[in-house]
């Protein structure tokens, strides 16, 4: 009988074991997998992520304006979507913004160099480097709205 509760003993420190180890191993997965630290600014650039940058100009153009155009910037985030445009120079990278469903901050390319945006996927986390143009009225079928916008795009590189 004393031998039955010694193993009943020995099963229950190893699971009790196991599922610690368990939970410890799932919080260090869990814990690592959140957003990538952004690489430290180079010298002689404004760096910015594009929520922070879609956060401003909502708030205040005036301000984002101000701060943004005309600067020689990099710009961080998620690419949203890509599109090539019919009308030259107006081919564009779109990074998400956070509280803008489908819209975001607008880096425009023209024609020559777009080839920068091969191998770029909706999704990765990206940092674009141009200058800050303001903000940009875009016309849909229906209705118009205005993006912060980059252009005189110089480099697009995944981190």
């Amino acid at each position: 009988m004393t031998n039955k509760w010694v193993w009943i003993g020995i099963m229950a420190v190893i699971l009790i074991g196991g599922t610690l180890g368990g939970v410890l191993l799932l919080t260090a997965v869990c814990e690592n997998t959140g957003p990538k630290p952004i690489p430290d600014c180079p010298s002689g650039l404004l760096c910015a992520t594009s929520g922070e940058m879609c956060d401003v100009y909502d708030d205040n153009e005036i301000t984002g304006d101000a701060l943004y155009k005309g600067q020689n910037l990099r710009v961080s985030g998620r690419v949203n979507e890509i599109q090539r445009s019919a009308i030259p120079g107006n081919t564009y990278l779109e990074l998400k913004c956070p509280g803008l469903l489908n819209y975001g901050l607008r880096c425009y390319f023209t024609t020559e160099n777009e080839d920068m945006l091969i191998g770029i996927e909706k999704g990765e986390d990206i940092l674009v480097v141009g200058v800050g143009d303001g903000y940009r009225t875009v016309v849909d079928p229906g209705f118009s709205y205005k993006l912060p916008t980059v252009n005189q795009i110089t480099s697009v590189e995944e981190y």
